[in-house]
Formats: structure tokens, sequence, C-alpha cells
């Protein structure tokens, strides 16, 4: 049996000591449920849409559907 396995928690200990600290920021507004509904097969279908246009990372989709 190879010692990796047990090292890996240390070895990960120690890589997010060593990581810089970064500060977030608000980078957009995010999206908004617009409707929802309950599909057919028993899951949840919603429309979101952006909130704020930003192109920060790029064009944002203006519309999505999240299915759960």
């Amino acid at each position: 049996m190879s010692a990796f396995p047990s090292l890996l928690p240390l070895f990960l200990l120690l890589l997010s000591l060593s990581s810089p600290q970064v500060l977030s920021s608000k980078i957009g507004e995010g999206y908004r449920l617009v409707s929802i509904e309950q599909t057919s097969d028993g899951s949840l279908r919603g429309l979101l849409e952006v909130k704020k246009k930003t192109s920060i990372y790029g064009p944002d989709i203006p519309k999505l559907q999240l299915y759960v």
C-alpha cells in the first residue's frame, strides 16, 4: 500500500496555508426567477433572466432555463 493516500490531507492543508489571500469582489447582479413550473416527469423548470448586463467575462446569457 502506498503512502500517497495518507499524505494527501497533509499536502492539501499545506497547499491551503501557502495560497495567497484573494479578495472577492462582486462582478454582476446575477439572475432573477421569472417563472417556475412542474414538468410532466415531476421535475421543476425555472426561467431565469439576467438582472443587469455586464461584459466582465464576456456577454451574458440573457435568459436561462434551470431544470431540477
